[in-house]
């Protein structure tokens, strides 16, 4: 593996697959929102505080309040870090756990697990958390 492409991993490990680093909400290739603060809510799902970024204040209420909205799953879920898309995300059934905040599944960058070096890599590197729990 090249230089470039360790870094690359290695930092899509310390961002925690890319959760850390925020996501952009596509809709027929136009960014319509923003998914960031990333909390930990139950096995294999993490809450998201939405950000809209619609000009259009129907759309912008709709990604609010509509769950129809996001469980048609018609949008592309790309890290705002790193540019790559999330190919198996999806919403909760019960889209928003809180107000402001929408419940996703699989919403992470799909690489390869840590090697051992990695893994060392980033301990010494201070990424402590990303090193072992990854």
């Amino acid at each position: 593996m090249r230089r470039s492409e360790r870094e690359r991993r290695l930092q899509i490990i310390a961002t925690n697959y890319g959760r850390d680093a925020g996501w952009i909400v596509e809709y027929r290739g136009r960014p319509v929102a923003e998914l960031t603060d990333p909390r930990f809510a139950d096995m294999f799902w993490y809450s998201y505080r939405v950000e809209p970024r619609s000009e259009e204040p129907a759309e912008r209420e709709s990604l609010l309040t509509s769950p129809d909205r996001w469980l048609a799953c018609e949008f592309v879920y790309r890290n705002r870090q790193f540019g790559l898309v999330a190919e198996n995300a999806f919403p909760a059934g019960g889209v928003f756990p809180e107000s402001g905040r929408i419940l996703m599944r699989a919403l992470y960058l799909d690489i390869d697990s840590p090697t051992v070096w990695e893994r060392l890599l980033l301990w010494l590197r201070g990424s402590r958390e990303a090193a072992w729990n990854a």
